[in-house]
C-alpha cells in the first residue's frame, strides 16, 4: 500500500513538472533554427559563409563556412582569435611553416590565435562545414597578397 502511494506521489509530481514545462515561456531574445535556414553567400569559389548570428564583417559574429571538397585557402591570419568546430568533412588549418598538421573531423575544434598565418583546407572526398566564433569582425590579413577563402 505505500509503494503504491509512493508511486502515485511520484507520478503526480512527473505530471506537475511536465505541465510546468509545457506551458514555459521563451525568453526574450531566445532563438533556435537549421543550418537550412541561414542565408549562404559565396565570396570565393568553393566558399560559403552562413552568418548565424551577429556580423561577420562589423563585429563578434557565429558563422557557417562550408568548402568545397580539396578547397584550400591561401595563408593568412586574422586580428581577432578564430574558435573553430568541424560538423562534417576533414579540415586542416596548417600554420605557416608545419609539417604534417592535425586532421579535424566532426566535433573536433581548434583555436586560430590573432595574427596567426595559417592555410584552412577542405581534405575530405566530401563538403566541409565548420563553425567559426570570433569577438570581432572576420577580417582578412594575407601573407603574400590575393583574395583569401577563409
Amino acid at each position: 500500500m505505500k509503494t503504491t502511494i509512493i508511486r502515485m506521489i511520484a507520478a503526480g509530481g512527473l505530471c506537475a513538472a511536465f505541465a510546468a514545462h509545457a506551458g514555459a515561456q521563451t525568453p526574450d531574445g531566445a532563438r533556435h533554427g537549421s543550418q537550412m535556414d541561414i542565408p549562404f553567400e559565396e565570396p570565393f569559389p568553393g566558399v560559403r559563409f552562413g552568418t548565424v548570428w551577429g556580423d561577420r564583417a562589423a563585429g563578434p559574429h557565429g558563422t557557417f563556412v562550408q568548402f568545397a571538397p580539396g578547397v584550400a585557402s591561401p595563408p593568412h591570419a586574422h586580428s581577432h582569435d578564430t574558435h573553430n568546430v568541424v560538423i562534417y568533412g576533414v579540415v586542416e588549418n596548417p600554420y605557416v611553416g608545419e609539417e604534417n598538421p592535425p586532421r579535424f573531423t566532426a566535433g573536433d575544434h581548434w583555436l586560430v590565435p590573432a595574427g596567426a598565418m595559417h592555410v584552412t583546407a577542405c581534405v575530405s572526398a566530401t563538403p566541409c562545414l565548420f563553425y567559426v566564433h570570433q569577438h570581432g569582425p572576420h577580417d582578412v590579413i594575407m601573407d603574400e597578397g590575393g583574395p583569401a577563402a577563409d
